[in-house]
């Protein structure tokens, strides 16, 4: 919601508390260790203490900050438009390394293996050595473009969308390509990978599932309206709702349409908790079992 982010009962729907800043929200808060961390338009990044949405901390940046952190090692990753990635401390929110780069910085940064690999609008992803402090590759797409997403990262890949429709495949070690797919359309939405299968969605209202190993689509389902939502697989089955308002459920194996929900207002990326799919349509918020 536009400066305004909410708290509610999983079991009740019933509100907790509501905490407000002069910003637009764009994204959910990122939880540890009871407390909530997030980022507004505008640059400020906050702490807030999870049961009575009270701040433990604001930090305030040079840029919009659209995207949560991530964590590693007690500390938090957040990327910000003023084309700064800042490491802080979890507790205080002290800035305590920058990574700074040539292009706005809007997604998020993913960690793995002592790395950080992280997005920007120059169509790039970098590799970052925490240990070294020191950029170790850059993959160029070949195009500028607005990067609002995250690298998926696997044991030894990293899967980059672009806004040239392409899903990148790139080695972690080398920061080459591997393996690349075109979609029809624009991707606007990191891709949800499993041992064999990777899943996307485009703007345009294609979902499709292809094989990890080749890049070749295996199946791919057309709905009506332009879609926002990152699919999500629970179980080889895969969930993720149209711009039209249909929320779906597919066996990610065989492509058969399990079920299907109309609420008519589009549909935004689900969460699962606890046995119950969570997601936001228009001005509800949904759940089912």
């Amino acid at each position: 919601d536009v400066g305004n982010l909410y708290a509610r009962d999983c079991e009740l729907g019933e509100e907790i508390w509501t905490f407000k800043d002069d910003g637009r929200f764009y994204n959910g808060p990122s939880i540890k260790n009871g407390a909530l961390y997030f980022g507004v338009h505008g640059g400020s990044m906050y702490s807030l203490d999870i049961k009575t949405g009270n701040e433990i901390w604001k930090v305030k940046t040079g840029g919009s900050v659209c995207f949560p952190p991530v964590f590693n090692n007690g500390l938090g990753y957040a990327q910000s438009h003023d084309r700064n990635l800042y490491i802080f401390d979890l507790q205080d929110g002290a800035i305590k390394d920058t990574i700074s780069g040539d292009y706005w910085m809007c997604g998020v940064p993913s960690i793995a293996n002592k790395h950080v690999y992280y997005p920007d609008w120059g169509g790039n992803l970098s590799s970052y050595d925490l240990k070294e402090r020191k950029n170790e590759w850059t993959f160029h797409t070949g195009s500028n473009s607005q990067r609002y997403t995250c690298a998926t990262i696997t044991d030894k890949t990293a899967y980059f969308v672009a806004s040239d429709s392409t899903l990148h495949a790139i080695d972690l070690t080398s920061g080459t390509e591997i393996m690349s797919f075109k979609a029809a359309d624009k991707i606007t939405r990191s891709p949800e990978i499993t041992e064999n299968f990777i899943a996307l969605t485009t703007s345009q209202s294609h979902f499709y599932v292809i094989d990890k190993n080749n890049g070749k689509v295996l199946w791919d389902y057309e709905s009506e309206g332009t879609t926002n939502s990152h699919p999500i697989i629970v179980d080889n089955v895969v969930y993720f709702g149209s711009g039209n308002g249909t929320f779906f459920a597919f066996d990610i194996q065989s492509g058969e349409k399990l079920w299907e929900i109309k609420l008519g207002t589009a549909i935004n990326t689900p969460f699962f908790y606890e046995n119950a799919l969570y997601f936001s349509s228009g001005k509800y918020v949904y759940r089912i079992d």
